[in-house]
């Protein structure tokens, strides 16, 4: 999944405050966790992603409001 969709996701879907990015360890690769909650809908995703995909994508998106 390309990190510019994800970030195009957020600008469609609502505030990027719902975005919740959760750092691990798997198996020796740091990862991050990106979930986010439709509160409208009640349904939420996670994707995980390398340590440097997400904050690439963490600086595509816009400022937190």
């Amino acid at each position: 999944m390309h990190i510019e969709f994800l970030a195009v996701l957020c600008k469609l879907w609502g505030p990027c405050k719902s975005l919740v990015f959760s750092p691990r360890d798997l198996s020796g690769h740091q990862v991050v966790d990106v979930s986010y909650v439709d509160d409208h809908s009640k349904t939420c995703w996670t994707v995980t992603l390398y340590k440097n995909n997400a904050e690439e994508l963490q600086r595509l998106l816009p400022p937190k409001t």
